[in-house]
């Protein structure tokens, strides 16, 4: 038994198959451009955070005062100054006019006392 479709049948069937296809073409064809803007996008080079400083100017309502304050962080880094004083930090060594010799706190130096001399016996 053989069946054969006329012309107007084989249109009816092939119809939603061609629908079919158009929209897949259409839909690669529309989702392939979006994704590349999306791709080229994510490619973009993000910006590095940047470390906030720890020195950080202030307005004064003063109107005496030109100078800014400077507010250090209370973070506990302590630095040992040249002059053999332990500092917080960096920023209240250089709000002092100090230089850091070294990172940490400073060194206590023992000092011994010299022996005085015997008394001499005449």
């Amino acid at each position: 038994m053989r069946s054969s479709l006329n012309g107007q049948e084989t249109l009816f069937a092939a119809l939603p198959i061609v629908l079919v296809l158009v929209t897949l073409v259409g839909a690669i064809l529309f989702f392939s451009q979006n994704s590349f803007d999306l791709r080229s996008r994510a490619n973009k080079e993000v910006p590095t955070p940047t470390v906030v400083q720890k020195v950080i100017p202030t307005i004064t309502s003063s109107p005496a005062r030109t100078t800014p304050q400077y507010v250090c962080s209370g973070l506990y880094q302590p630095v040992c100054g040249n002059n053999n004083q332990t500092y917080h930090d960096t920023c209240e060594a250089q709000l002092a006019g100090i230089l850091v010799a070294y990172q940490g706190e400073c060194k206590k130096t023992v000092t011994t006392p010299s022996p005085s001399p015997l008394p001499q016996t005449p």
